[in-house]
């Protein structure tokens, strides 16, 4: 099943699994040509480790998968892109309490963690 990804929302939906069985399930990534990402011919690489229970999958977990995987093989293009989908999920960012000048001035920029 091929699912794109529409104006960064993406929703997947698994039914019907049966206890005690075993699935497998892939994240890949592919370019405007139809072209798979990454070394491997396929655009897939290894497995992760099992994952013992996982109630509905949140639709930013692939993003997660798509970062880790593309880190891992150096393109980090790719990894960036997929991350800002994340970074702007959990991180909100707000304007900087302390004056830019001055005693109380900090280079750093405040950042507020959504909950």
């Amino acid at each position: 099943m091929q699912h794109p990804c529409i104006q960064h929302r993406c929703v997947i939906q698994i039914d019907n699994l049966k206890p005690d069985e075993t699935y497998v399930f892939a994240v890949a990534a592919y370019d405007t040509q139809g072209r798979p990402l990454g070394s491997h011919q396929n655009g897939i690489g290894r497995s992760t480790m099992p994952i013992l229970v996982c109630s509905e999958w949140d639709e930013l977990m692939p993003f997660t998968y798509l970062v880790e995987s593309a880190y891992n093989r150096n393109m980090s293009d790719l990894g960036n892109k997929a991350f800002q989908v994340l970074w702007h999920r959990f991180v909100e960012e707000t304007i900087p309490i302390r004056p830019k000048f001055g005693p109380d001035s900090t280079p750093l920029k405040p950042l507020k963690v959504h909950k």
